[in-house]
């Protein structure tokens, strides 16, 4: 199995899921859902965990970036759930009911828009900048193996 398709379908897959979650809250106009979000919680620490592992054993700069992008949608995967039930946006139906089943406020569509363009932007942003940094080491030791005479090792 190829290390670096596995990562990078893994992060694909990894942000397609925290995308339909926003998705899924943003077209929820009751408030509320079966399952409690706070959920989803243990699932992206898991993930961020194993991506933690995963980058100091890996040695590949393509695999790092496909790393780097799974910490960043866990941490805003972890925040999220915390969001919506903090400011009442998706709850579930019991705690709705106990908490006098309110209305999702009025700017839910704007946060929530706001959260995933925020991430889509940080994480563009990272790859672009992570790309770099890879192509200015790759530069670097071009120009010292050229600087090096040969036979010398």
């Amino acid at each position: 199995m190829n290390d670096i398709n596995y990562f990078s379908k893994h992060s694909f897959f990894l942000g397609l899921f925290f995308l339909f979650a926003i998705y899924y809250a943003s077209h929820n106009n009751h408030g509320h859902c079966g399952v409690n979000p706070l959920w989803m919680i243990p699932f992206f620490i898991f993930i961020f965990a194993l991506s933690i592992i995963n980058l100091v054993k890996s040695r590949s700069d393509a695999i790092n970036i496909s790393i780097y992008l799974n910490v960043v949608t866990c941490f805003f995967g972890i925040a999220f759930p915390i969001f919506l039930t903090k400011f009442q946006i998706l709850q579930e139906k019991s705690n709705w009911i106990h908490s006098g089943m309110p209305e999702p406020p009025e700017w839910t569509n704007l946060f929530l828009g706001t959260y995933a363009i925020s991430y889509i932007v940080v994480s563009i942003v990272m790859s672009f900048l992570l790309f770099r940094v890879i192509a200015g080491k790759k530069k670097n030791l071009n120009a010292n193996q050229a600087d090096e005479p040969y036979g010398k090792n």
